[in-house]
């Protein structure tokens, strides 16, 4: 067993990383509308004004320290950093540059909720995401820039989102954006970050060479981060899935937890148009019926041999004769039988010509892959804060509330799914038996997560400075050139951190 010292935690490299300081400086100033684009002094700002293909489009924003807690626009402490322009759009960003070792991987992540009111409000379309730029630059357009997801129209009601993005420096400053743009003006239209975080560890990552969706792209909708819960219907005998819309039901969560695009989805039911309003009880095809299915036996399709086989002569073995199709159509030549008398395999006829001989149908071998694991859980925030705050898994969706929860988790190809129910489940308090181990007792399920033998230490460390439960305190060598940790996540689950050199 090798032991392992706990180390403490990556301190946040952000100066006022909660936009406390009341010390503004001023990025932009428009005389004529006396609008002023400000940041705290620690901060710096960025702004576009193309394109402008109509007097309110891309604005100078009100740039400003919101320092009222009382309406849900400040996550923690006094203030946090507002972005605003009434009846108008903007397209700008504050960002911050820091020093990291050389080459390190950096996780940068900030809390962000949206102010959306007036006439034009149902058809807000209010974007945000942050990015990470890991050479320093302090132009978010460009294409060194990674980008977390974008979260859209995200109310103040619904409490603040958290968006967090991996990335490897390239050299040893990187640069923290928070990014965010419009394409509706709406009277009110602010947006509000708080709790920024830049740390080194993490997954890290390269540049895609993509620039962020902004006044020179059209913003492509996806669904939010955070949608309610909508539970799977079964397939139908057909091969198809049908779903009946429930109250709470939004064309976003429905496709979350199809895994199916909105876009398929209106495809596929014209009724819906471009809009997201469903009616309680309207059935939704998620999935027509299989082609398998559907000429199987409800279709009245009936499929006929291109000729017919006829069995072999009365005792004769083998393979039994092809007869040639009727006169005066076309197919193949005939094949003729074997000599009376003879078993075996037929003895074919020389043809007059080259025969295309019919090759049996061959059954394809199923292309399959483990596309979703499900958990019942107890809390999905709980699991959240383990999976994906702790270990670094890539979430995908989530929601919860006093009766149900969501947590999508990206593994690679795979999702982890953990449901949050009614019912308490009970909490394992012992290791699950894995071979090269022996200190599982319980016969029971069991994941292994390989990370990369670089990341290894890091991840350790942080579980460890978790106060999380790990088999022995230390790590184990399952095999030579394998370094191992079991730990158990909060619902007991045991869950093995697998390096391998």
């Amino acid at each position: 067993v090798i032991t392992f010292a706990p180390i403490e935690a990556q301190n946040n490299l952000l100066t006022d990383p909660g936009f406390e300081d009341t010390n503004m400086k001023t990025v932009a100033f428009d005389q004529a509308s006396g609008t002023r684009f400000s940041v705290n002094v620690n901060w710096n700002g960025w702004y576009t004004e193309t394109p402008r293909n109509a007097d309110w489009q891309n604005l100078i924003p009100n740039g400003t320290g919101r320092n009222n807690a009382g309406f849900g626009f400040v996550r923690s402490g006094n203030r946090s950093m507002e972005l605003s322009r009434g009846f108008a759009t903007f397209t700008a960003a504050v960002y911050q540059t820091v020093t990291v070792p050389e080459n390190a991987n950096v996780t940068g992540s900030a809390y962000v909720v949206m102010n959306i009111n007036g006439d034009n409000a149902d058809a807000a379309n209010s974007n945000a995401r942050v990015g990470i730029d890991p050479t320093g630059g302090t132009n978010p357009l460009s294409s060194n820039v990674i980008w977390s997801n974008t979260v859209t129209n995200a109310l103040a009601s619904n409490g603040f989102r958290q968006l967090t993005v991996n990335a490897t420096a390239q050299g040893t400053q990187v640069t923290l954006f928070l990014y965010a743009w419009q394409t509706v003006p709406t009277e009110g239209n602010g947006v509000f970050w708080d709790d920024a975080s830049l740390t080194v560890g993490g997954p890290g990552g390269s540049s895609p060479n993509q620039t962020p969706l902004g006044p020179t792209n059209t913003p492509v909708p996806t669904a939010p981060p955070v949608v309610p819960f909508v539970v799977p219907q079964p397939t139908q005998s057909d091969g198809s899935i049908i779903h009946t819309v429930s109250e709470g039901d939004t064309l976003a969560s429905i496709s979350v937890a199809y895994r199916v695009s909105m876009d398929d989805i209106r495809e596929l039911n014209p009724s819906i148009g471009e809009g997201r309003f469903l009616q309680i009880g309207q059935q939704l095809i998620i999935r027509p019926p299989t082609s398998s299915a559907s000429s199987s036996g409800n279709s009245g399709q009936v499929l006929t041999p291109s000729a017919p086989v006829a069995p072999p002569p009365a005792g004769q073995g083998g393979t039994p004769a092809v007869a040639p199709p009727p006169a005066g159509q076309g197919g193949n030549p005939p094949v003729a039988p074997p000599p009376a008398g003879q078993g075996g395999n037929p003895t074919v006829a020389p043809p007059t010509a080259v025969a295309q001989v019919q090759q049996p149908a061959v059954e394809a071998t199923p292309s399959l892959r483990i596309r979703s694991i499900y958990y019942w859980v107890n809390d999905v925030t709980e699991m959240r804060a383990f999976y994906r705050d702790l270990i670094g898994l890539e979430e995908t969706a989530f929601f919860d509330d006093d009766s149900s929860g969501l947590l999508i988790l990206q593994v690679g190809d795979t999702e982890l799914i953990f449901l949050e129910g009614v019912d308490p489940r009970p909490v394992q308090t012992e290791f699950a038996r894995q071979p090269n181990y022996d200190g599982g007792t319980l016969e029971t399920t069991s994941l292994v997560l390989q990370v990369p033998d670089d990341q290894f230490d890091m991840i350790v460390a942080t579980i460890a400075d978790s106060g999380a439960t790990i088999f022995n305190n230390g790590v184990l060598v399952p095999q030579p050139g394998q370094r191992a940790l079991y730990v158990l996540d909060p619902m007991g689950n045991t869950i093995q951190i697998l390096a391998e050199q």
